[in-house]
C-alpha cells in the first residue's frame, strides 16, 4: 500500500461514526432540551403579548370585556389570536370577533 491509500483509508477511519459517550448523549440532550424551552417561552411569550394587545384593542371598541371574553382570549392559541386581531378592525360587535358567549348551566 503507498502512502496515498495510506492517507485515504486513514481519514476513510476517521470519518467512521463513532458512539457518542454516555456524557456526550447527555450533554446534548440537555442543550436539545434548553433550546426546546427557549423556543417554548419564546412562544409563550408572544401569544400573551398578543392576547394583551387584544384585549386592549376589544375594550376600546366594545367597551369593559365580561370575564369569559378575557379567559376567551387569554386561553386561545397565537394562531386564533392573529385571526381575531384582524377582524377587530372591521367588526361590528364583540360577538363578530370572539363568537358568542356559550349559554350557562
Amino acid at each position: 500500500m503507498n502512502t496515498v491509500e495510506a492517507d485515504l483509508d486513514r481519514e476513510e477511519s476517521d470519518r467512521e461514526w463513532k458512539r457518542p459517550s454516555l456524557e456526550e448523549v447527555f450533554k446534548i440532550e440537555r442543550a436539545v432540551g434548553w433550546w426546546k424551552g427557549l423556543l417554548d417561552g419564546e412562544e409563550q411569550g408572544e401569544r400573551k403579548g398578543a392576547a394583551k394587545i387584544l384585549e386592549r384593542q376589544l375594550t376600546r371598541r366594545f367597551g369593559v370585556l365580561s370575564i369569559w371574553v378575557r379567559a376567551t382570549i387569554h386561553l386561545a392559541d397565537q394562531k386564533t389570536l392573529e385571526k381575531w386581531s384582524d377582524l377587530v378592525l372591521d367588526a361590528c360587535s364583540l360577538e363578530e370577533v370572539i363568537g358568542p358567549c356559550p349559554p350557562v348551566g
